[in-house]
């Protein structure tokens, strides 16, 4: 039996290295994709584009102003009157203008200056965090200012100071670059085995195999198999070539425990690759139904949203998706260090779906050739 697993299993890899434009988008996939997301994915403003309304003109705004500096901000330019300010965000110039009135220098030391802020509506998701971080700024700024006045009683009477775990610099980009690596993995777990067995179909040699002395069982190992092969290798160059070396994220001790869990994930995937072939006649066809199968899959698992946002119904419907599963043990072994007693109820539960979706797509298959 595993003379011929072996045996179909290097066919797999033939003909997989033949199929360029494949290899190519699993190239793409586990290097510039994942550098792209890691670089994009930031929950702060990058050089958003301000212009500057100053009324008070005065030592105090000056040094306001200052304190927008890049990479955060770029001051784009001072402009003279709200006239100018409508201008600049209708061309587009700007994402947002900062208005201090002409009484700020003097409202500082009674604690009760304000400052306006506005925003293109327009450019809704940068204007939002540009707002929420010049009001951190500005709230810093008037403590500051206070205590500077001996005024300390009109500050806040209870500070909070974070410790962030796991991530003391809060670096987006490691989220960002973990999550679509998770994403890849998902993907190709599925796409590769449901395009080997698909291309069987289009090539006519599917009928070949099932009159072929190896089992039903053997055929769909083998192809298992290479699909986890290739993601195996692939994800070590991401993790540790991209994710790590580029973005500086500090693969855990745990890396070994992740791995056989990145193997069990990708068993698990396989399987629903070979559900995807059954019922697809050709590469566009399962393409189709691979994306209408990761649009719930990514929804309900914890990538988009914490799956205790969902609704009740959701909630429960998101423990068939073994992406939440792989997606909580990816953070808890790479990023916490958790050890095995700690993704062990993760680990069981996929290993139940992994199992199961084996044993639909051998009893399919077997009943489609």
């Amino acid at each position: 039996m595993f003379g011929r697993i072996f045996t179909l299993l290097g066919k797999e890899f033939a003909q997989l290295l033949q199929d360029k434009a494949l290899l190519g988008i699993i190239l793409y996939g586990f290097t510039i994709a994942i550098y792209t997301a890691a670089s994009v994915f930031i929950f702060e403003p990058r050089e958003a584009s301000v212009i500057i309304l100053d009324h008070s003109r005065s030592e105090p705004s000056r040094e306001l102003v200052h304190k927008l500096q890049e990479p955060h901000f770029e001051i784009r330019d001072f402009v003279s009157s709200e006239a100018d300010i409508e201008r600049y965000l209708m061309e587009e110039r700007a994402a947002l203008a900062l208005v201090i009135p002409p009484d700020f220098q003097e409202r500082l030391p009674r604690g009760d200056a304000q400052v306006e802020l506005v925003l293109d509506g327009t450019m809704s998701v940068t204007a939002t965090m540009a707002a929420q971080f010049i009001s951190s700024i500005v709230h810093d700024y008037g403590v500051q200012l206070r205590r500077r006045h001996g005024i300390d009683a009109a500050g806040p009477s209870l500070t909070v100071h974070p410790r962030p775990l796991f991530n003391p610099d809060l670096k987006h980009e490691w989220f960002g670059g973990l999550i679509e690596f998770l994403f890849m993995m998902t993907i190709f777990g599925m796409l590769l085995t449901a395009a080997a067995l698909v291309r069987e179909k289009e090539h006519g040699t599917l009928e070949q195999l099932a009159v072929s002395p190896a089992s039903s069982f053997e055929i769909l190992v083998a192809k298992l198999m290479m699909a986890v092969i290739v993601c195996l290798i692939f994800s070590t160059l991401s993790l540790f070539g991209i994710i790590q070396t580029l973005f500086g994220f500090p693969i855990n001790q745990q890396v070994f425990l992740f791995y056989g869990a990145t193997a069990l994930f990708l068993f698990t995937m396989s399987g629903l690759g070979v559900a995807i072939a059954a019922v697809t006649e050709n590469i566009s066809q399962a393409t189709l139904a691979l994306i209408l199968l990761l649009t719930p899959m990514l929804f309900l698992s914890g990538v988009v949203m914490p799956v205790e946002n969902l609704p009740g119904f959701m909630y429960w419907g998101s423990y068939i998706f073994p992406l939440r599963y792989y997606l909580e043990i990816s953070f808890a072994t790479l990023v916490r260090g958790a050890g095995f007693f700690v993704v062990a109820p993760q680990l069981l539960l996929m290993t139940v779906l992994g199992l199961f979706f084996f044993a639909f797509s051998v009893y399919y298959f077997h009943r489609t050739v």
